[in-house]
């Protein structure tokens, strides 16, 4: 694999994981099976895009979320929900939209929260790409959402990458996990 990025795994404990590929071509989603703990039992292309990268990669209830980013680096990006089945993944619904370059993401229960590295922004959505809330970032690349009591639940953890550092984010957004 070129570029290997986002990983995810479904409920039979199947591994996806976003290859990005190499500088302008696009990329594609590879599956990993496991035959034990630790042992590849398969692997190879599950899902190829014709003109994107790849990028974010998240399961829930059935259906696999990714960040799509366009194989020039300039256009529109795209975090898409895919229905996930055994042979590939179909019905692709967008979910938000974004010149600004879509990183990573977590799912919540009222949407998702996506990293829009170019924008300097992280942004909450819900399903249908409504902007719920916004926070300022420099060149966030990754989100992750506290669950643990002692970090705050649903506060957020960003890895700015210009700064080299991770921020807690504390906010009232009122986030749960999926």
């Amino acid at each position: 694999m070129a570029l290997p990025n986002g990983l995810a795994a479904d409920s039979s404990g199947n591994l996806y994981l976003a290859n990005s590929g190499m500088p302008f071509l696009p990329g594609a989603i590879h599956k990993i099976t496991l035959g034990s703990a630790f042992a590849i039992a398969t692997q190879g292309v599950f899902h190829s895009f014709a003109a994107y990268k790849p990028n974010g990669l998240r399961y829930a209830n059935g259906k696999l979320y990714v960040t799509v980013n366009p194989f020039s680096y300039v256009g529109l990006s795209q975090l898409l929900r895919y229905d996930l089945g055994a042979n590939g993944l179909s019905n692709p619904t967008p979910i938000y939209s974004s010149l600004a370059f879509l990183d990573d993401f977590a799912l919540v229960d009222s949407g998702a929260v996506v990293s829009e590295f170019l924008a300097g922004r992280i942004v909450h959505v819900n399903e249908r790409g409504g902007e719920l809330h916004q926070a300022s970032f420099s060149q966030p690349t990754s989100v992750s959402l506290l669950t643990a009591p002692t970090y705050g639940v649903g506060n957020l953890l960003v890895t700015e990458r210009s700064r080299g550092n991770v921020q807690r984010f504390i906010n009232n957004w009122g986030l749960r996990p999926r």
